[in-house]
């Protein structure tokens, strides 16, 4: 090969071939000789190629996309789909109801084991467990719990909860939870009644001694009581008044005073209330105000501090909506507007 160019020819920078003067690109080596180079044609095979990588670029971004998308709208629609279900499957008065007197069947059966079991009598479990399994047993206990104790329903929109109201918890307490359909109680021994006040006075139920005890226990707590509702309102008290209604026809007035809350957020709430058609004759009453659930609970006391009916409402534009409970009755409804 001859280094030396001709006058017709000129040697390439890359290579050193001759190549044509007005040449763009060294054929001999394919570099390309100016500075803008054309863009290069591409085969119809490495178009193909690039748009199938292109295609494939944009489909894992779509991918890409869906499942972000699915990932935030996938828990919320669970989530809506849940409180629907929750809301269609709220458990009712009837479903509480039934939960908790085969939970305090249980609790009598327990308690009745422990009494033989501290009386060496841990051999007998057996029969009692089967004599408690019998209608009539059962029957007789769900009698006295049904007879001495209330079961209150409180709705909600997702859930609802159910407490029992007797002589231990005047004022109520919570003692079942329901949601999606199912009732899930928690009474314990202590928080229901099976014996009214005669048995459980009498010699059957307690020795003598024990009576007498428990006789002077409870006249103690009637005399505080007693004197507790007695007790005059605080200057601080609020002094509120409603016209109340109960089961819409029977006309009364209340004249309550609201005292500072206390660190629970709990007011204590003295007074009277008084019948329109009993010459407007003051009745006690006492109880407390919850200002985080704008619940009222109230008690009617008799002269001499024992507990009468309950009245359990909630704040509303007017005042407060509920019930009005009397011992063995039916519950009447109570509206009280300012």
């Amino acid at each position: 090969m001859d280094n030396n160019a001709t006058q017709s020819t000129r040697q390439c920078p890359y290579c050193g071939e001759d190549i044509q003067p007005g040449a763009i690109k060294c054929k001999h080596c394919g570099e390309w000789l100016v500075s803008n180079p054309p863009p290069t044609i591409k085969s119809p095979e490495e178009q193909a190629k690039e748009q199938e990588k292109q295609q494939e670029k944009k489909q894992q971004k779509k991918i890409a996309t869906g499942c972000l998308i699915i990932s935030l709208v996938v828990p919320v629609i669970l989530i809506v789909i849940l409180g629907l279900i929750a809301t269609w499957t709220v458990p009712d008065l009837e479903e509480h109801r039934e939960e908790i007197r085969e939970k305090a069947v249980k609790c009598a059966e327990d308690q009745a084991g422990d009494i033989l079991s501290f009386f060496g009598g841990s051999v007998l479990k057996p029969f009692l467990s089967m004599a408690m399994n019998t209608e009539t047993v059962q029957g007789a206990i769900l009698e006295k719990f049904d007879k001495l104790n209330k079961i209150e329903y409180v709705p909600g929109t997702f859930w609802s909860h159910a407490r029992i109201v007797n002589r231990i918890y005047p004022e109520g307490k919570t003692v079942s939870f329901g949601i999606f359909g199912m009732a899930f109680p928690s009474l314990d021994w202590d928080d229901f009644v099976l014996l009214d006040d005669k048995e459980s006075d009498s010699p059957s139920s307690s020795s003598a001694s024990a009576s007498s005890s428990a006789l002077q226990q409870r006249q103690g707590e009637v005399q505080s009581t007693e004197a507790n509702i007695r007790e005059a309102p605080s200057a601080e008290a609020s002094h509120q008044t409603y016209h109340g209604h109960i089961q819409g026809n029977i006309r009364c007035e209340f004249d309550l005073y609201f005292e500072p809350a206390n660190d629970y957020g709990q007011q204590e709430v003295r007074g009277t209330y008084s019948y329109h058609s009993q010459g407007a004759r003051p009745i006690i009453v006492h109880g407390w105000y919850n200002t985080q659930t704008s619940e009222l609970s109230l008690t009617e006391y008799y002269n001499d501090g024992r507990a009468n009916c309950s009245m359990h409402a909630y704040r509303t534009s007017e005042g407060f909506g509920g019930s009005f409970m009397r011992p063995n009755k039916n519950d009447l409804t109570l509206v009280m507007t300012e």
